[in-house]
Protein backbone atom coordinates (compact mmCIF):
# COMPACT_ATOMS: atom_id res chain seq x y z
CA UNK A 1 0.00 0.00 0.00
CA UNK A 2 2.90 2.17 0.41
CA UNK A 3 2.87 2.71 -3.27
CA UNK A 4 -0.85 4.12 -3.66
CA UNK A 5 -0.13 6.45 -1.12
CA UNK A 6 3.53 7.53 -2.80
CA UNK A 7 1.42 7.79 -6.12
CA UNK A 8 -1.37 9.59 -4.24
CA UNK A 9 1.04 12.27 -3.17
CA UNK A 10 2.61 12.51 -6.50
CA UNK A 11 -0.29 13.52 -7.94
CA UNK A 12 -1.49 16.25 -5.52
CA UNK A 13 1.66 17.95 -6.07
CA UNK A 14 1.19 17.37 -9.54
CA UNK A 15 -2.60 18.85 -9.41
CA UNK A 16 -1.29 21.82 -6.95
CA UNK A 17 1.32 23.01 -9.09
CA UNK A 18 -0.49 23.27 -12.22
CA UNK A 19 -3.40 24.81 -11.05
CA UNK A 20 -0.96 27.47 -9.58
CA UNK A 21 0.68 27.93 -12.24
CA UNK A 22 -2.35 28.32 -14.78
CA UNK A 23 -3.63 30.68 -12.04
CA UNK A 24 -1.07 32.69 -11.74
CA UNK A 25 -1.17 33.10 -15.89
CA UNK A 26 -4.25 34.18 -15.75
CA UNK A 27 -4.69 36.42 -12.66
CA UNK A 28 -2.73 39.57 -12.30
CA UNK A 29 -0.54 39.65 -9.29
CA UNK A 30 -1.32 41.68 -6.49
CA UNK A 31 2.41 42.02 -5.76
CA UNK A 32 5.55 41.06 -7.99
CA UNK A 33 7.94 40.98 -5.14
CA UNK A 34 8.56 37.25 -5.84
CA UNK A 35 8.85 37.77 -9.77
CA UNK A 36 10.94 40.13 -9.53
CA UNK A 37 13.37 38.17 -7.29
CA UNK A 38 13.30 34.65 -9.28
CA UNK A 39 14.82 35.75 -12.37
CA UNK A 40 12.18 35.10 -15.07
CA UNK A 41 11.14 31.12 -13.32
CA UNK A 42 7.59 29.96 -14.22
CA UNK A 43 8.11 28.94 -10.84
CA UNK A 44 7.57 32.28 -9.27
CA UNK A 45 4.39 32.39 -8.38
CA UNK A 46 5.08 29.91 -5.79
CA UNK A 47 7.39 31.83 -4.14
CA UNK A 48 4.98 34.24 -2.86
CA UNK A 49 4.34 35.46 0.86
CA UNK A 50 6.99 33.92 3.03
CA UNK A 51 8.87 32.57 -0.32
CA UNK A 52 9.82 35.86 -0.78
CA UNK A 53 11.83 35.70 2.66
CA UNK A 54 13.04 31.98 2.09
CA UNK A 55 14.52 32.99 -1.44
CA UNK A 56 16.28 36.25 -0.34
CA UNK A 57 17.82 34.18 2.64
CA UNK A 58 18.99 31.15 0.04
CA UNK A 59 20.62 33.75 -2.26
CA UNK A 60 21.83 36.16 0.03
CA UNK A 61 22.12 35.53 3.68
CA UNK A 62 20.42 36.84 6.94
CA UNK A 63 20.81 40.24 5.76
CA UNK A 64 18.11 41.79 7.79
CA UNK A 65 17.34 41.56 11.31
CA UNK A 66 13.68 40.17 10.88
CA UNK A 67 14.87 37.31 8.36
CA UNK A 68 16.05 35.77 11.48
CA UNK A 69 12.34 34.55 11.96
CA UNK A 70 12.81 32.16 9.59
CA UNK A 71 14.83 29.05 10.19
CA UNK A 72 18.00 28.38 7.87
CA UNK A 73 17.76 24.58 7.11
CA UNK A 74 15.15 25.00 4.50
CA UNK A 75 16.70 28.22 2.76
CA UNK A 76 20.35 26.64 2.83
CA UNK A 77 19.29 23.05 0.77
CA UNK A 78 17.69 25.35 -1.32
CA UNK A 79 21.04 27.00 -1.93
CA UNK A 80 23.06 23.72 -2.22
CA UNK A 81 20.48 22.33 -4.64
CA UNK A 82 20.29 25.24 -6.72
CA UNK A 83 24.31 24.70 -7.29
CA UNK A 84 23.72 21.48 -8.96
CA UNK A 85 20.76 22.66 -11.08
CA UNK A 86 21.54 23.92 -14.86
CA UNK A 87 19.88 27.09 -14.47
CA UNK A 88 20.53 30.94 -14.30
CA UNK A 89 21.02 31.36 -10.50
CA UNK A 90 17.48 32.99 -9.21
CA UNK A 91 15.73 30.31 -11.43
CA UNK A 92 17.66 27.72 -9.95
CA UNK A 93 17.08 28.91 -6.50
CA UNK A 94 13.38 28.97 -7.22
CA UNK A 95 13.22 25.50 -8.51
CA UNK A 96 15.37 23.98 -6.20
CA UNK A 97 12.95 24.82 -3.21
CA UNK A 98 10.25 23.79 -5.45
CA UNK A 99 11.98 20.58 -5.98
CA UNK A 100 12.91 20.09 -2.01
CA UNK A 101 9.55 20.89 -0.91
CA UNK A 102 7.57 18.44 -3.26
CA UNK A 103 10.02 15.32 -2.94
CA UNK A 104 9.56 16.37 1.20
CA UNK A 105 5.87 16.41 0.69
CA UNK A 106 5.57 12.70 -1.07
CA UNK A 107 8.13 11.20 1.46
CA UNK A 108 6.08 12.68 4.88
CA UNK A 109 3.10 11.36 3.37
CA UNK A 110 5.10 7.77 3.15
CA UNK A 111 6.46 8.23 7.31
CA UNK A 112 2.95 9.29 8.19
CA UNK A 113 1.72 5.93 6.50
CA UNK A 114 4.03 3.93 8.24
CA UNK A 115 3.86 5.60 11.57
CA UNK A 116 -0.02 5.10 11.26
CA UNK A 117 0.73 1.21 11.00
CA UNK A 118 3.01 1.33 13.50
CA UNK A 119 1.05 3.37 16.68
CA UNK A 120 -2.14 3.10 15.23
CA UNK A 121 -1.66 -0.37 14.15
CA UNK A 122 -4.52 -0.30 11.44
CA UNK A 123 -3.63 -0.15 8.11
CA UNK A 124 -6.58 1.30 6.87
CA UNK A 125 -6.83 4.02 8.79
CA UNK A 126 -3.15 4.75 8.47
CA UNK A 127 -4.03 4.97 4.57
CA UNK A 128 -6.38 6.96 4.98
CA UNK A 129 -4.55 9.71 7.12
CA UNK A 130 -1.60 9.18 4.73
CA UNK A 131 -4.82 10.49 1.83
CA UNK A 132 -6.11 13.41 3.73
CA UNK A 133 -2.87 14.94 4.35
CA UNK A 134 -2.03 14.99 0.70
CA UNK A 135 -5.47 16.91 0.43
CA UNK A 136 -4.49 19.31 3.67
CA UNK A 137 -5.92 22.84 3.65
CA UNK A 138 -2.43 23.82 3.78
CA UNK A 139 -1.50 22.39 0.54
CA UNK A 140 -0.51 25.24 -1.48
CA UNK A 141 2.35 26.00 0.70
CA UNK A 142 3.32 21.93 0.56
CA UNK A 143 4.42 22.50 -3.17
CA UNK A 144 5.86 26.58 -2.44
CA UNK A 145 8.96 27.64 -1.72
CA UNK A 146 7.88 27.10 2.34
CA UNK A 147 9.19 25.06 4.84
CA UNK A 148 6.48 23.12 5.76
CA UNK A 149 6.79 19.86 3.22
CA UNK A 150 10.19 19.39 4.82
CA UNK A 151 8.80 20.19 8.46
CA UNK A 152 6.79 17.28 7.93
CA UNK A 153 8.70 15.22 6.41
CA UNK A 154 11.33 15.42 9.49
CA UNK A 155 8.57 15.50 11.87
CA UNK A 156 6.57 12.33 10.72
CA UNK A 157 9.72 10.32 10.12
CA UNK A 158 11.41 11.42 13.65
CA UNK A 159 8.25 10.41 15.09
CA UNK A 160 8.32 7.01 13.20
CA UNK A 161 11.53 6.00 14.29
CA UNK A 162 11.00 6.55 17.90
CA UNK A 163 7.44 4.80 17.72
CA UNK A 164 9.25 1.84 15.83
CA UNK A 165 11.83 1.56 18.64
CA UNK A 166 9.49 1.61 21.65
CA UNK A 167 7.51 -0.47 19.97
CA UNK A 168 9.74 -3.15 19.43
CA UNK A 169 10.80 -6.08 21.78
CA UNK A 170 13.26 -5.10 23.89
CA UNK A 171 15.58 -7.74 22.51
CA UNK A 172 15.22 -6.32 18.78
CA UNK A 173 15.25 -2.97 19.73
CA UNK A 174 17.30 -0.84 18.01
CA UNK A 175 20.05 2.13 18.85
CA UNK A 176 19.82 3.31 15.49
CA UNK A 177 16.50 3.97 15.77
CA UNK A 178 17.00 6.65 18.38
CA UNK A 179 20.33 8.12 16.55
CA UNK A 180 17.86 8.89 13.17
CA UNK A 181 14.87 10.01 15.83
CA UNK A 182 17.32 12.60 17.76
CA UNK A 183 19.08 13.52 14.15
CA UNK A 184 15.53 14.41 12.32
CA UNK A 185 14.09 16.01 15.29
CA UNK A 186 17.45 18.17 15.80
CA UNK A 187 17.01 18.85 12.00
CA UNK A 188 13.36 19.50 12.44
CA UNK A 189 14.55 22.49 14.82
CA UNK A 190 16.50 24.48 12.47
CA UNK A 191 13.53 24.10 10.12
CA UNK A 192 10.39 25.82 11.67
CA UNK A 193 10.11 27.35 15.16
CA UNK A 194 7.61 24.67 16.19
CA UNK A 195 10.65 21.77 15.65
CA UNK A 196 11.23 22.67 19.30
CA UNK A 197 9.54 23.79 22.25
CA UNK A 198 11.36 27.44 22.93
CA UNK A 199 11.69 28.54 25.94
CA UNK A 200 10.30 32.38 26.16
CA UNK A 201 11.06 32.95 29.80
CA UNK A 202 14.60 34.62 28.83
CA UNK A 203 12.18 37.17 26.88
CA UNK A 204 10.30 38.16 29.94
CA UNK A 205 11.07 41.72 30.95
CA UNK A 206 13.90 42.49 28.44
CA UNK A 207 14.76 45.20 27.05
CA UNK A 208 14.83 46.19 23.12
CA UNK A 209 16.96 43.66 21.49
CA UNK A 210 18.84 42.60 24.38
CA UNK A 211 19.09 39.08 23.15
CA UNK A 212 22.18 40.83 21.03
CA UNK A 213 23.76 42.52 24.09
CA UNK A 214 25.43 38.90 26.03
CA UNK A 215 28.24 37.90 24.64
CA UNK A 216 26.77 34.57 24.28
CA UNK A 217 23.16 35.87 22.93
CA UNK A 218 20.12 34.42 23.89
CA UNK A 219 19.08 32.82 20.46
CA UNK A 220 15.06 31.76 21.88
CA UNK A 221 15.17 35.73 23.21
CA UNK A 222 15.95 36.56 19.69
CA UNK A 223 13.40 34.73 18.26
CA UNK A 224 10.63 36.22 20.46
CA UNK A 225 11.83 39.21 19.95
CA UNK A 226 11.46 39.64 16.24
CA UNK A 227 8.26 37.89 16.14
CA UNK A 228 6.99 40.42 18.70
CA UNK A 229 8.41 43.25 17.07
CA UNK A 230 7.86 42.37 13.53
CA UNK A 231 4.67 40.35 12.98
CA UNK A 232 3.05 41.47 16.11
CA UNK A 233 3.21 37.86 17.77
CA UNK A 234 2.65 37.16 21.53
CA UNK A 235 -0.10 36.05 24.50
CA UNK A 236 -3.37 37.79 23.03
CA UNK A 237 -1.49 39.88 20.76
CA UNK A 238 -3.71 39.06 17.85
CA UNK A 239 -6.98 39.51 19.64
CA UNK A 240 -8.22 42.28 17.78
CA UNK A 241 -11.65 43.23 16.17
CA UNK A 242 -9.90 43.67 12.78
CA UNK A 243 -9.00 39.87 12.37
CA UNK A 244 -12.30 38.69 13.35
CA UNK A 245 -12.65 37.39 9.24
CA UNK A 246 -9.40 35.69 9.54
CA UNK A 247 -10.72 33.73 12.83
CA UNK A 248 -13.77 32.74 10.82
CA UNK A 249 -11.40 31.37 8.04
CA UNK A 250 -9.16 29.61 10.45
CA UNK A 251 -11.79 27.75 12.75
CA UNK A 252 -12.94 24.94 10.74
CA UNK A 253 -9.18 23.86 11.92
CA UNK A 254 -9.06 25.03 15.24
CA UNK A 255 -12.50 22.86 15.43
CA UNK A 256 -11.26 19.79 14.11
CA UNK A 257 -7.68 19.89 16.09
CA UNK A 258 -9.11 20.65 19.10
CA UNK A 259 -11.51 17.34 18.55
CA UNK A 260 -9.09 15.49 17.61
CA UNK A 261 -5.68 16.57 19.79
CA UNK A 262 -7.89 17.24 23.03
CA UNK A 263 -5.97 20.32 23.96
CA UNK A 264 -2.69 19.57 22.05
CA UNK A 265 0.08 22.66 23.09
CA UNK A 266 0.19 23.64 19.52
CA UNK A 267 -3.42 24.15 19.61
CA UNK A 268 -3.43 26.27 22.38
CA UNK A 269 -0.68 27.91 21.10
CA UNK A 270 -2.10 28.64 17.59
CA UNK A 271 -5.23 30.14 19.67
CA UNK A 272 -3.29 32.29 22.13
CA UNK A 273 -0.31 33.71 20.59
CA UNK A 274 0.60 33.38 16.80
CA UNK A 275 -1.34 34.96 14.03
CA UNK A 276 -4.41 33.00 14.12
CA UNK A 277 -4.59 32.19 9.87
CA UNK A 278 -1.38 30.44 10.48
CA UNK A 279 -2.84 27.91 12.63
CA UNK A 280 -4.02 26.10 8.89
CA UNK A 281 -0.37 25.08 8.48
CA UNK A 282 1.09 25.36 11.65
CA UNK A 283 -1.00 22.01 12.43
CA UNK A 284 -0.42 20.45 9.67
CA UNK A 285 2.81 18.65 11.42
CA UNK A 286 0.42 16.82 14.15
CA UNK A 287 -0.29 13.28 13.03
CA UNK A 288 -3.76 13.17 14.89
CA UNK A 289 -4.99 16.05 13.15
CA UNK A 290 -5.51 13.28 10.12
CA UNK A 291 -5.60 10.17 12.25
CA UNK A 292 -8.84 11.43 14.04
CA UNK A 293 -11.21 12.24 11.13
CA UNK A 294 -9.49 8.78 9.21
CA UNK A 295 -11.17 6.91 11.66
CA UNK A 296 -14.58 8.30 11.90
CA UNK A 297 -14.94 9.37 8.41
CA UNK A 298 -16.14 6.13 7.06
CA UNK A 299 -19.01 3.91 7.84
CA UNK A 300 -17.90 0.62 10.01
CA UNK A 301 -21.02 -0.48 9.03
CA UNK A 302 -21.10 -0.65 5.43
CA UNK A 303 -18.69 -3.34 4.29
CA UNK A 304 -17.51 -2.84 0.63
CA UNK A 305 -15.00 -3.78 -1.49
CA UNK A 306 -14.81 -0.83 -3.41
CA UNK A 307 -14.86 2.68 -1.76
CA UNK A 308 -15.87 2.71 1.25
CA UNK A 309 -19.41 5.33 2.22
CA UNK A 310 -18.54 8.19 3.60
CA UNK A 311 -19.95 9.32 6.73
CA UNK A 312 -21.61 12.95 7.25
CA UNK A 313 -18.75 14.07 9.44
CA UNK A 314 -16.51 12.50 6.64
CA UNK A 315 -17.93 14.45 4.24
CA UNK A 316 -17.51 17.57 5.92
CA UNK A 317 -13.84 17.13 6.61
CA UNK A 318 -13.26 15.68 3.10
CA UNK A 319 -14.74 18.88 1.42
CA UNK A 320 -13.12 21.00 3.55
CA UNK A 321 -9.73 20.09 3.12
CA UNK A 322 -10.49 20.14 -1.03
CA UNK A 323 -11.93 23.28 -0.53
CA UNK A 324 -9.29 25.00 0.93
CA UNK A 325 -6.58 23.06 -1.28
CA UNK A 326 -8.15 25.03 -4.19
CA UNK A 327 -8.63 27.90 -2.78
CA UNK A 328 -5.21 28.31 -2.29
CA UNK A 329 -3.76 27.46 -5.10
CA UNK A 330 -6.01 29.44 -7.14
CA UNK A 331 -5.20 32.81 -4.57
CA UNK A 332 -1.58 32.15 -3.19
CA UNK A 333 0.09 32.26 -6.70
CA UNK A 334 -1.38 35.80 -7.31
CA UNK A 335 -0.48 37.44 -3.72
CA UNK A 336 -4.25 36.99 -2.52
CA UNK A 337 -4.92 35.95 1.13
CA UNK A 338 -7.07 33.20 1.83
CA UNK A 339 -5.82 31.79 5.21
Amino acid sequence: MEHHVVVFAAGTRACVTLLALATSAIVTPYDTSSHLQAGGSPLAALSNWDGVYFSHIALNGYDFEHFHAFFPLYPLLARWLARLLPLETSAALITSGWLISNVSFVLAALFLYRLGCVVLRKEVVARRAAYLFCVVPSNIFMSAFYSESLMCLLSFSGMYFLARHAQAPKTRRSFWDLVLCALLFGASSATRSNGILLSFSGAVGMEDRSWCTNAVPNLTAMYSFIQREYWNVGLFRYYELKQLPNFILAAPIIVLSMHALHGYFRVVNALLVVHIQVTTRLLCACPPLFWHPAMLMCDPTVKRKASPVLTSYGRLVVGYFLLFTVLGSVLFPSFYPWT
